[in-house]
């Protein structure tokens, strides 16, 4: 049976109309053979009552990492999300599913 999980990510600053930010999902050896799911959510804004995130370029890199003798692999996500609206977007979160088999 698959595993799902879920994180939260708050979003950090205001987004403009057509404004893009890149969101750092961390890092998670559920990343390596994961499908991940990834919604962004506008919770407050101004110049209206209707406001439209959109999320692109979900991606996971893997890094080989070293600590003294120890050699290992991290697996680290993010995604692009843009305010897609005519409003500014004040408050929004990122919410990501992962999918284990």
């Amino acid at each position: 049976m698959a595993k799902v999980t879920h994180r939260k990510t708050q979003g950090s600053g205001v987004l403009k109309p057509g404004e893009e930010k890149w969101v750092q999902l961390g890092e998670s050896d559920e990343f390596r053979e994961g499908a991940i799911a990834v919604t962004a959510i506008p919770h407050h804004g101004t110049g209206g009552i209707q406001h439209v995130m959109r999320v692109d370029n979900v991606n996971v890199t893997e890094k080989e990492e070293n600590k003294g003798d120890i050699t290992y692999t991290s697996y680290h996500a993010g995604c692009s999300v843009k305010n897609n609206g005519q409003t500014t977007i004040v408050n929004w979160e990122v919410v990501v599913g992962v999918i284990n088999p």
